[in-house]
Parts: structure tokens; C-alpha cells; sequence
């Protein structure tokens, strides 16, 4: 019988050796990855554009490796459930919450199920880096805004010249096609992930493709749902393709 065991003198450093060579974020003391997540200037700017996240309940999806959780709960969010799909990520998230002792809880699955099961409202939901990873960006942004009056987004976004002029992207999407939602009509572009899929490191959907939905489209959706979209950042120079900071509040 083999077992695994740890035969070093006990110390949170030895959780996170567990996954040495695969974090993704620079993790306060502990180090990891080149991702500067855990200080990341998005949320501060949401924080901002939100009115704080002192006293709020949020949901977050897909939180990786809890740097925006840990971010959220040095502003004062009072309550925090997130909600990530990839296993290792999860266990990731579980040593940075007993590395920093978070006021947060973590929960493994798939947060598109999840939000179909009419979750528990909240104040405001987090949603960065996840939109154009789903097959379905516009039944998502329908669950997120039926869960929250505010929410706050980082995506990549379909700009067909960019993406044209780019040889790395390029092969990775077909031509632009419309679709309908709530009487608007929205460009998108159907995303194969490749032999991305294959790395290591991969932190993409759980299908072999995405629908990227374009910036005219993103505003459109959000509009036939009676919220008004305010973006805080462009990123069109961004390697893997042009990338928007935004929030979105419901209409009074």
C-alpha cells in the first residue's frame, strides 16, 4: 500500500507546495505564479463604481485562485459565496482561504447551473475573466442580472478587424454571425480554445469552444434587460485579444 503523506514539519506552505508549478497568481507571501491577481486594480475600480463592497453580499464565478475573493474581502464585503468548476482550482482557493483565514465560501461546479437554479439574491455579483468562456454568454448575463441589481465584468470581447489582423487569433474563430435576444440583435463570433485545451495551465471553458459577443452586442444585452452598462477600461491591445472592464446597474 502506498500512501501520500507530508513529512514536513506542518505549515500552510506545505498546501500550496501541493500545487507548485501550477498557480497562476502571485499569492501574498506564499508566491506562485506571474498573475497579479490578489492586488488587482479592477477591483479597486469596481469597489468604486459600485458604491464599495463594504457591507455587500457578492457572488463571484469562476474565482481561479482567490485573489479577487481576498481583494473583496480587504474592502469589506460582508459576505462572499464563489462559485469555480475547474477541481484544482477549487482546491487552490481552499488553501488560500485557510492561508488568509477569508470570510468566504466556496463552492465546486458549474456556476451556469448554478445561476439556472435561481440562487439566493445577492448585492452584487463578480463575473471577470468568464463571459467568453461560455457557449451561452447571453443566458448567463440574463442569470447574473436576475440575481443582482449591480454586477462587475472583465471580458474579452469580438472585434472582427483585430481579430482579422491577428495571425495568433485568427484561426481560432469563425465568421461573425447574429443572434437574437430579447428582440436586439447580437454579433458574435463562435471561439474554438485549439490545442489550448491541451496545456497544463489551461483556465478556459469546459466545452471545446465559446461565443464571443461584441462590444455593441454586450451593451445591447444588457440594455434589453433594463440595466445600463458604464465601461472603465479598454484593453484593445490586449495579446489575447481586446478586453473591456465594465459594470452594469439596473435602470430605476
Amino acid at each position: 500500500m502506498t500512501a501520500n503523506f507530508e513529512k514536513r514539519t506542518a505549515s500552510i506552505q506545505n498546501s500550496f507546495d501541493i500545487f507548485s508549478g501550477q498557480w497562476c497568481s502571485d499569492v501574498p507571501i506564499y508566491g506562485g505564479g506571474n498573475a497579479q491577481l490578489f492586488f488587482d486594480a479592477r477591483i479597486r475600480l469596481f469597489d468604486e463604481a459600485i458604491g464599495g463592497f463594504a457591507g455587500k453580499k457578492v457572488l463571484e464565478l469562476g474565482p481561479l485562485e482567490a485573489g479577487h475573493t481576498y481583494a473583496m474581502t480587504l474592502f469589506g464585503a460582508s459576505e462572499i459565496v464563489a462559485v469555480e468548476a475547474n477541481r484544482d482550482a477549487f482546491l487552490r482557493c481552499l488553501v488560500v482561504k485557510e492561508a488568509f483565514n477569508l470570510n468566504a465560501r466556496f463552492l465546486c461546479g458549474d456556476f451556469e447551473r448554478y445561476m439556472g437554479n435561481k440562487p439566493p439574491k445577492v448585492d452584487v455579483v463578480l463575473a471577470s475573466g468568464v463571459l467568453y468562456h461560455m457557449k451561452d454568454p447571453l443566458s448567463l448575463i440574463e442569470s447574473i442580472c436576475n440575481t443582482a441589481e449591480q454586477a462587475c465584468f472583465w471580458t474579452h470581447y469580438y472585434d472582427k478587424e483585430l481579430i482579422d489582423n491577428n495571425e495568433h487569433l485568427r484561426p481560432k474563430f469563425a465568421p461573425p454571425e447574429t443572434l437574437r435576444f430579447k428582440g436586439r440583435t447580437i454579433l458574435a463570433s463562435k471561439q474554438s480554445y485549439l490545442t489550448d485545451i491541451e496545456r497544463t495551465d489551461f483556465a478556459g471553458g469546459m466545452e471545446g469552444y465559446s461565443y464571443w459577443l461584441s462590444l455593441e452586442g454586450l451593451s445591447e444585452a444588457f440594455e434589453a434587460l433594463g440595466f445600463k452598462m458604464t465601461i472603465h477600461d479598454m484593453q484593445r491591445d490586449h495579446p489575447h485579444g481586446a478586453g473591456v472592464t465594465f459594470t452594469v446597474k439596473r435602470c430605476k
